[in-house]
């Protein structure tokens, strides 16, 4: 299957969103137990929305991003490998390292002089 900027794009879009939703979500449903472990919980819904936020930025400004600094979305990619692997997801990592090659394919197309950037 080859994805297209506009699937990645939603992607990215749906991702923020769930994470940015899931993490308010977790701050009022779960407060009292968030009380017992409140430093660790906080930080963990404020790195949630972070990233949540982040996914939205690229996914508004994929197709630019692409073309003009490829590697800033090949990089995020790489960086939700990592947060995947430290949780212990092998489905998430799976997913990333599929979204990961599909970014570097699509950076290359939408900008071949740069493909050095790219493959860095």
């Amino acid at each position: 299957m080859r994805e297209t900027p506009k699937s990645l794009r939603a992607y990215f879009i749906l991702v923020g969103l769930v994470s940015i939703l899931s993490s308010l979500a977790t701050l009022t449903t779960q407060f009292e137990v968030l009380v017992a472990d409140k430093l660790f919980m906080l930080l963990v819904v404020l790195l949630s929305v972070i990233l949540g936020a982040a996914y939205l930025y690229l996914g508004a400004n994929l197709p630019t991003l692409l073309r003009d600094k490829p590697q800033v979305p090949v990089k995020f990619a790489g960086l939700a490998i990592g947060l995947s692997a430290m949780g212990f997801s092998m489905m998430g990592v799976l997913v990333n390292f599929y979204i990961f090659y599909q970014l570097k394919r699509m950076a290359k197309e939408a900008a071949p002089e740069v493909e050095e950037q790219v493959l860095d």
